[in-house]
């Protein structure tokens, strides 16, 4: 199960009435979670360079930075012509949207849809909320997120691909992956407390790992020196479970929204049966998972059909060899 200690705290602040709002995280990756509260649903929400100030220079930017909100259409004009040049989604009271800026490009994220990634170009971005109307008043929560600087991903990047001075090994299937004990006991407690402790791992510097494919483990470790994932559309389920495991929450989050995104009917049963395990044991980024997925297949008629399908194809051939 996912620890939610290693996440960095979310923070707060409240917009009232008309206004601007900008402001330094304090990282050049963040993520934002936007939920309208009273008033006018009618917002703004992207990320702008230094903290530019003024709707001209926003506007500027281009729509790859900024998204509309409406609930409600309104008739404000100066509003109206400053907000249409922007990508629009409709949203009800208490609906939240978040928004996740990698230091490269922002991802907007809301029930069981995602829009992006949207890059930018280089240079220093920060949040960016604007609303119109008197009333309307809107929670914002917002964290940094780590983000290594191109120096540290190319070392990064030269230890997975060269493996150089490794001293300790993964063993899946007959299969060896040579890693760095260092870099393993910084990515996940559970390494960590198997490598420094009297179990065998730690004597021994191999930990075998049983039901799972060498595929998935390669790209676990692949994951944890470069945070790079880019899995097959069959190894989702099984990425998942190890950054469970293995109590890798950024990792379990990543697969997460790539679960949603890819969701079809070869993949389905697989995501639905790992995903609903971990959610009824109360782990909440599970069992918020589990609504997300579900939201989309009530969305997607042709989806759901696909993925019963499977299930119903897969019980089927399970009888027949009994």
């Amino acid at each position: 199960m996912a620890s939610a200690a290693a996440e960095p705290q979310w923070l707060e602040k409240r917009i009232d009435c008309t206004s601007t709002t900008m402001w330094d995280v304090g990282t050049a990756a963040f993520e934002v979670k936007v939920v309208h509260k009273t008033g006018s649903n009618e917002y703004i929400i992207g990320v702008t360079p230094e903290l530019s100030s003024t709707w001209e220079s926003i506007l500027r930017l281009g729509k790859q930075n900024l998204l509309h909100l409406i609930g409600t259409r309104h008739s404000h004009t100066e509003w109206a012509r400053f907000a249409n040049d922007f990508p629009l989604i409709r949203r009800a009271k208490g609906e939240d949207v978040c928004m996740k800026f990698d230091g490269n490009a922002v991802t907007i994220s809301y029930d069981s849809s995602f829009l992006g990634p949207f890059r930018v170009p280089d240079g220093k971005y920060s949040p960016c909320v604007l609303t119109c109307w008197c009333d309307t008043c809107l929670v914002i929560q917002y964290r940094p997120l780590c983000k290594r600087n191109s120096s540290e991903l190319q070392i990064c990047d030269k230890l997975f691909q060269d493996r150089k001075f490794t001293d300790a090994s993964l063993m899946c299937g007959g299969h060896q992956i040579p890693v760095h004990r260092c870099v393993l006991a910084a990515a996940s407690p559970v390494f960590e407390r198997m490598l420094e402790s009297g179990m065998r791992e730690g004597h021994t510097t191999t930990i075998e790992l049983q039901d799972v494919s060498p595929e998935a483990i390669e790209m676990m470790v692949r994951y944890i020196y470069t945070g790079d994932v880019s899995p097959m559309l069959d190894q989702l389920s099984e990425l998942f479970v190890l950054g469970n495991k293995y109590m890798i929450p950024s990792l379990v989050s990543d697969i997460g929204n790539l679960m949603v995104q890819q969701l079809d009917k070869t993949n389905g049963k697989d995501i639905l049966h790992v995903v609903r395990r971990h959610a009824t044991c109360a782990d909440k980024y599970s069992v918020e998972l589990w609504d997300k997925i579900m939201a989309k297949l009530h969305d997607d008629r042709e989806l759901m059909q696909g993925v019963l399908e499977t299930f119903c194809c897969s019980s089927a051939d399970e009888i027949s060899h009994q």
